[in-house]
């Protein structure tokens, strides 16, 4: 199968790299430092007082699953449809022009349905319905969503669960982040009564 479009493919297609793969480093940088950097600073004060750590220990799981969804859909093939070998793509234009004009429709049976499949220009293949076609990855993506900017990939069929998975473990973990640092700035200001935070 050929993934001709701005995708890079390894393991024999088992890991697909979108258009911009350094995007789902960039983007596990973001959403890792602030947690990071609260954990350091809050989590030493917690044991200090002989509060529990299970926060820091639920905060480092909830970091594990984010960064473990998120290079499952940013690495995984979001359901791209093969393109045509060069030969086979001649011989394509060659029967289109002489049949057909290459953006009409062709119609199939699909069991007891009669379905409407369009001609991609770019990938010189039919699409199947549902399939769109991502400028940013110049794939046709079936199941397609969106392309995820942040993560540097397409969202498709084959993708979708990994990433509404990522995206629940992400605000899990702001909301985490979040509390740990309302909890923290409590406790200093039940050190310091007189201190104002301003």
């Amino acid at each position: 199968m050929l993934y001709s479009g701005k995708t890079k493919t390894f393991c024999k297609g088992l890991c697909i790299l979108g258009s911009k793969p350094m995007m789902a480093f960039f983007s596990m940088i973001f959403f890792n430092t602030p947690a990071i950097i609260n954990m350091a600073r809050a989590i030493p004060n917690f044991v200090e007082r002989g509060l529990t750590i299970y926060l820091a220990v639920l905060m480092g799981i909830l970091m594990f699953l984010t960064n473990l969804f998120s290079f499952m859909t940013a690495f995984s093939n979001p359901g791209i449809v093969g393109q045509l070998q060069n030969s086979l793509r001649m011989r394509t234009i060659s029967n289109l022009s002489e049949t057909r004009e290459m953006d009409n429709y062709h119609l199939t049976v699909r069991g007891a349905y009669l379905s409407k499949i369009k001609f991609c220009v770019t990938c010189f293949v039919y699409r199947p319905p549902r399939t769109v076609h991502c400028n940013f990855c110049d794939n046709c993506v079936y199941g397609f969503d969106h392309h995820c900017k942040w993560l540097g990939t397409c969202v498709g069929a084959l993708n979708y669960k990994k990433f509404i998975w990522f995206l629940i473990f992400l605000n899990t973990l702001e909301i985490c982040n979040f509390a740990l640092a309302i909890s923290h700035i409590v406790l200093v200001a039940m050190d310091e009564p007189g201190r104002t935070f301003g």
